[in-house]
């Protein structure tokens, strides 16, 4: 057991000592003691003396005091903003498309959405469907142009079926196809009007 009177406190006389909470000899001393013949852990010391265990684990540190064997190890002191004991390994880039498969499932789900708005068309009001003609016609033709791109002409000599290219009517096809829709519904509702309008004019034909 140490005296009181033989102990100098750590830190003492040097301004710079990290020791926030000052006790005096005697109770350095008692600290002292618990620390070094007693396997309590600081927390426990530290409140039997009214100090925090980080006080504790500080005054021992700087003292140099042995703990006994079996003797519970202080917790760490966490910092503010703690190094990283090892660098974490850098997250693999996400993998990303080709490019040009992207566009050209694009495309293919471009073609199929211009062919079905075409076959939709083909129940539609001659109003309506002089509406959507525009935008279809100006979908058909970027696709023709995105088609030029994606697809190069195969040579005279080549017997293999362009893979790449969407399956389906091309461009000339759903445009002709179209023009043939609208023609026959203009047709059709000509002939109503031709057939029943004067029919029924002014009350005529109930």
């Amino acid at each position: 057991m140490t005296s009181p009177s033989s102990h100098r406190p750590p830190g003492s006389g040097s301004p710079g000592s990290p020791i926030r909470e000052k006790l005096s000899p005697e109770q350095i001393a008692q600290l002292r003691d618990w620390v070094e013949d007693t396997t309590r852990p600081f927390k426990h010391i530290g409140q039997k003396l009214g100090i925090s265990a980080s006080t504790v684990s500080r005054y021992a540190k700087d003292g140099d005091w042995k703990r006994p064997d079996g003797a519970v190890p202080p917790s760490r002191i966490a910092l503010p903003n703690p190094e990283p004991r090892r660098r974490r390994e850098p997250a693999p880039p996400p993998e990303t498309d080709d490019p040009s498969d992207r566009r050209e499932r694009i495309t293919e789900k471009l073609w199929r959405l211009a062919e079905r708005h075409a076959e939709e068309l083909e129940d539609q009001p001659i109003a309506r469907a002089g509406r959507s003609l525009q935008p279809l016609a100006r979908l058909t033709r970027t696709l023709g142009e995105i088609d030029k791109h994606l697809s190069p002409p195969c040579p005279p000599d080549d017997d293999y079926p362009d893979l790449k290219k969407p399956k389906g009517r091309n461009i000339h096809e759903l445009r002709d196809e179209l023009a043939a829709h609208l023609e026959r519904i203009e047709r059709e509702e000509w002939d109503f009007e031709e057939r029943w309008g004067r029919t029924f004019e002014n009350g005529g034909g109930i």
